[in-house]
């Protein structure tokens, strides 16, 4: 996961696209298969979908997460006093643009959630694309609108096919704390990998 470059903002991150949004169908990279092929999620032998919320429909950002990053299972978050999820760390895009799923983006990165899902930390990343012409205006979550911060806390509880083990620490708004979450989930890809020579790109 190179941090992209961009002379007028700091702090820009590759976001692979997953969902676009309004749309309901859960897709995520498979990890565990051959080339990492974005495929609908399916658990318990069914295909996972999102319900709306009026006015709503689906997902009202693009969701997807940062190549080369990894929540390690065997690593306890200081934050959460949870161990990761043994994906990589999800981004709530809020642009104004409606995305495509496999869509490499620059984003820059606002805030972070740290959702408990059954025992598991799940950091969730708010940014938004470099390109959005909004992009200037956003510098940390004190001016994104409530229900974007209400929607992302919510919407797991509507996937019908989880359990109601869901908790949220409050939304971090020191710009440093995202930063040092996504830094440390690529230390964990690193680890995994045993890339340490990769972090020279930082």
């Amino acid at each position: 996961m190179k941090k992209a470059r961009n002379d007028e903002y700091e702090n820009l991150f590759n976001m692979i696209v997953e969902i676009p949004r309004w749309t309901n169908a859960k897709m995520e990279i498979a990890t565990k298969e051959p080339m990492n092929p974005i495929k609908q999620y399916v658990k318990d032998g069914k295909l996972r979908y999102v319900a709306n919320i009026f006015p709503y429909k689906g997902y009202i950002w693009n969701y997807g997460t940062l190549p080369q990053t990894w929540e390690d299972p065997h690593e306890k978050d200081k934050s959460t006093n949870c161990f990761g999820d043994n994906d990589p760390i999800d981004v709530c895009e809020i642009g104004s643009k409606i995305l495509s799923c496999g869509e490499v983006i620059h984003v820059k990165i606002l805030g972070i959630l740290a959702l408990i899902d059954e025992g598991e930390t799940d950091w969730k990343l708010i940014a938004i694309n470099a390109n959005d012409p909004e992009a200037s205006k956003f510098h940390g979550l004190r001016n994104i609108p409530v229900y974007t911060i209400n929607r992302i806390v919510i919407l797991p509880s509507l996937d019908r096919s989880q359990t109601s083990s869901l908790s949220y620490l409050p939304a971090h708004q020191d710009s440093c704390v995202p930063l040092d979450a996504a830094l440390h989930v690529v230390l964990y890809f690193c680890s995994l990998l045993g890339l340490q020579s990769y972090l020279s790109c930082f």
